[in-house]
């Protein structure tokens, strides 16, 4: 895109981390005021990372083991971590820091 074409809506991001607690459909605040386009989450000293895209509620692992696990869709103040199925793959294994970024 050329520099003087700017897109019509600016991207806004927004950060934050938390603490997984094995609970399922855990809602984490991101503070956009807007449903996120992407949400890219790393647990702290680990080589793989999990994305949430608008309009799929799925936690997607990428990484040497991948896989997908349904939580809630993403609404304007919040994304949701955690599937009964298996936490430690959807993002909220208990005592794991995690660190997000949201992009509008």
């Amino acid at each position: 895109m050329p520099i003087n074409n700017p897109p019509a809506t600016p991207t806004v991001s927004e950060y934050g981390t938390y603490v997984g607690n094995n609970a399922a459909n855990r809602a984490v605040a991101h503070g956009l005021g807007s449903i996120p386009s992407l949400v890219v989450i790393w647990p702290e000293n680990a080589d793989f990372f999990f994305r949430i895209i608008r309009g799929n509620a799925k936690v997607v692992r990428i990484g040497a083991t991948s896989g997908s696990h349904g939580v809630s869709a993403q609404t304007d103040t919040n994304f949701y971590v955690g599937n009964a199925a298996d936490y430690e793959q959807s993002a909220n294994y208990t005592g794991r820091n995690y660190f997000y970024v949201a992009i509008s």
